[in-house]
């Protein structure tokens, strides 16, 4: 059952990855680990806003996904703001 629905979400992912409109700009989707390096925030902090529901991102194998206008995003998002190093 578990293989079934993961194959129906891996489905789901190609499709809705087409399903943006060619007039709309494509973000660049990179694993957590890459972003890291470019963010103030480690990837595993990253790892934890995605399962959180706080970070969009989707899942591709064993990796989660996310883009640098998602992270931007979070940050212009937060109830609690304060100075992020860079």
């Amino acid at each position: 059952m578990r293989f079934i629905a993961q194959a129906i979400e891996r489905s789901l992912d190609l499709y809705f990855k087409t399903l943006t409109p060619v007039t709309k700009k494509r973000e660049k989707y990179l694993p957590l680990s890459e972003l890291a390096k470019q963010t103030p925030y480690s990837a595993k902090y990253l790892n934890l806003l995605v399962r959180q529901g706080k970070l969009e991102a989707h899942k591709q194998a064993r990796n989660w996904l996310t883009s640098k206008e998602a992270i931007e995003r979070y940050i212009q998002g937060r109830e609690r703001k304060r100075e992020l190093k860079k």
